[in-house]
């Protein structure tokens, strides 16, 4: 009886022992599988980080954190997260600076040290539509536009300066004409002066070299004066 009842008991410990270490072996894996994979409903094929929001919803467990993963080779990982409401839906609406190409997505819900597993990949078409800046990024048409108005601005600048260097070269010209007609001029005066100048040296040397020409000026003034005394006797008096 003895023996029978230390068999009993032993098989009783030893069965203890094994369901104890099983219960502390499976723990991990319990709570691993307490939550549920989340479920993606709306997410984008093609995504436009300059021109779109990126859009992402779908349901889980209640009360739970919902963590996305954005990988792409090359690249760091981007973990995004947002929680989820008391009827299980959850959305993420951000503006995120993706590079272009193409990018693997996964979702797990998390809460406490729980974890759900990840969801299937979806493959989401990043296309490049501007230059990225910070935590955005600068549009192709808006560069497109700025570039169109510099390029603008700059031949406005170039035609205004040629037009006015082709304005100050005429007037550089027309001032130069100007300075040399009055040149001309001058020099004509001054031919004139000089020629007259001449002629009067010239008569006078005549009139030294010929003493005749002296009494012929004095009879003719001679002449004249009695003209002049004739005309004033036969005047009447008014």
């Amino acid at each position: 009886m003895i023996s029978c009842r230390i068999k009993t008991y032993s098989l009783f410990v030893w069965r203890s022992a094994v369901l104890t270490s099983m219960t502390f072996f499976l723990i991990p894996y319990a709570s691993f599988a307490a939550l549920s994979t989340p479920y993606v409903s709306i997410s984008p094929y093609t995504f436009y980080p300059s021109e779109e929001i990126f859009y992402i919803e779908g349901t889980a467990d209640p009360n739970t954190i919902i963590t996305i993963l954005l990988q792409q080779t090359g690249e760091e990982p981007l973990r995004l997260s947002t929680n989820t409401e008391k009827n299980g839906t959850w959305v993420l609406s951000r503006r995120i600076p993706l590079q272009k190409g193409f990018w693997e997505m996964r979702v797990r819900a998390e809460q406490g040290t729980d974890v759900s597993s990840w969801t299937e990949q979806r493959i989401i078409r990043v296309v490049a539509t501007g230059i990225p800046l910070g935590n955005t990024s600068l549009p192709f048409s808006v560069i497109t536009v700025a570039f169109f108005f510099l390029f603008a601005t700059g031949l406005m600048f170039l035609i205004y300066t040629f037009l006015k260097a082709k304005s100050a070269h005429r007037k550089e010209l027309i001032r130069r004409q100007r300075d040399h007609i009055h040149a001309l001029e001058l020099r004509l005066q001054r031919k004139e002066v000089e020629d007259a100048i001449k002629t009067v040296r010239s008569t006078f040397s005549q009139i030294k070299e010929d003493p005749l020409s002296v009494q012929k000026i004095d009879q003719l003034e001679n002449t004249i004066e009695e003209e002049l005394r004739t005309i004033k006797d036969n005047a009447p008096e008014l």
